[in-house]
């Protein structure tokens, strides 16, 4: 098992303005020596879930929301 924490930013070629909180996702996946593997499941900062978040997503991919917008006990 491996989480990565993923920049949802791009890098623009002009700034207008510095945001202060930077939006990050984090990508949990799992699998074992022979090749099998669970769902990806992306992990997503706060605490609404957006129709939006699915979009251009591996298929069967895990949407999921903390607080932190890291891996949990729960998600763990």
């Amino acid at each position: 098992m491996d989480e990565r924490g993923l920049p949802l930013n791009n890098r623009p070629l002009r700034i207008i303005a510095q945001r202060k909180n930077k939006e990050a996702v984090s990508l949990t996946k799992c699998c074992n020596a022979d090749g099998s593997y669970v769902s990806p499941l992306v992990i997503f900062k706060g605490v609404i879930h957006r129709p939006g978040f699915t979009d251009h997503l591996t298929s069967g991919s895990i949407v999921a929301m903390s607080e932190s917008g890291y891996v949990n006990k729960e998600y763990f």
